[in-house]
């Protein structure tokens, strides 16, 4: 008995207690072990992916609507590996093959601030400004548009071969101020919406241009805004010369084609090519071919394998920005 009446603590303790401690601590870790080995895709020695597994044609079908949009996220937000095909080691950021084939985009040339790619993951541009995936982008994450028409931009002035990294398509040096046009990273919270009301807009112009006949001329019109005139000669070719406010692609004509008048703010297949398969080095972003309906294919160059996002991995990844 100490002099303030207390005990002296025991050395000993309770050691029936402390094994029992032991073993429950011992049982909840193995059961944690085991269940994330379970629920894990059995992986090789050396294998590091992102997303281990993709869904696969119609099984967005089955999962809620909420499972998609976090699974979305997970996609929006993983760093892409070169083993998920990240990468475009023989293509330039616009998709069309090297200048200089020699010279592949691979180790110390992988990454390219201004002609790209750019980043690991889609949130390493899109986070602001609350560090959410989908945001805007501060200053330094703006793109450089038409930089990624060079396969690697140098500023070496010794390189006086056209768009390979210091002199444009004229044989002119370029700069930092001529490269490319700065611009900053859009947010794309919401930006499904738009794309939604594109579709619906397009259709009610199509709509319009499948009831003219030969010699006649219609107001193209939709939800109150005004897209100019569609014009019919009466051989039954079309003029889209009095068509305002879309873009080039969408007033092509071929022989007797229609013109598509597809509005375009971010429509998916454009949305693909130009960011997710190219700027991002996402795991379809290895190289780029024409995207068919069902499936976004694309090209692994440096180890030649092919491989397929079902577009199933676009559609949840899009829906996380619409509905965040």
């Amino acid at each position: 008995m100490r002099a303030n009446g207390t005990k002296p603590c025991s050395r000993g303790g309770n050691p029936h207690g402390v094994w029992l401690l032991l073993l429950i601590l011992g049982g909840v870790l193995a059961s944690h072990v085991l269940h994330v080995t379970q629920s894990r895709p059995s992986a090789r020695i050396g294998e590091e992916k992102a997303v281990p597994r993709h869904l696969q044609d119609d099984e967005e079908f089955k999962l809620p609507s909420a499972d998609l949009v976090v699974f979305g996220g997970k996609l929006f937000a993983a760093n892409w590996t070169d083993q998920d095909g990240g990468g475009r080691p023989l293509s330039k950021g616009t998709g069309q093959p090297l200048t200089d084939r020699s010279q592949p985009l691979s180790d110390a040339r992988a990454f390219n601030r201004l002609s790209g790619p750019d980043a690991n993951s889609c949130q390493g541009c899109h986070n602001g400004p609350y560090q959410a995936a989908g945001g805007g982008g501060d200053f330094v994450a703006n793109a450089f548009v038409m930089a990624d028409r060079f396969d690697f931009v140098t500023f070496d002035h010794r390189d006086d071969r056209p768009a390979r990294g210091a002199v444009d398509e004229l044989g002119l040096a370029v700069t930092l101020q001529s490269v490319g046009n700065s611009r900053l990273t859009p947010g794309l919270w919401g930006a499904g919406y738009l794309e939604l009301l594109a579709r619906q807009m397009t259709t009610d112009l199509r709509r319009i241009r499948d009831s003219m006949r030969p010699g006649q001329s219609q107001t193209l019109t939709s939800k109150g805004v005004s897209f100019g005139s569609l014009a019919r000669e009466r051989d039954g070719s079309w003029s889209t010369r009095g068509v305002e406010g879309l873009a080039a692609p969408s007033l092509i004509v071929h022989d007797r084609s229609r013109p598509s008048l597809l509005i375009r703010p971010w429509l998916q297949r454009k949305f693909c090519n130009g960011i997710l398969l190219i700027q991002a080095a996402l795991p379809y972003g290895a190289g780029v071919v024409a995207l068919p309906p069902r499936s976004i294919y694309c090209f692994s160059i440096r180890r030649f394998i092919k491989q397929e996002l079902q577009l199933p991995q676009l559609q949840v990844s899009l829906l996380m920005i619409i509905f965040t």
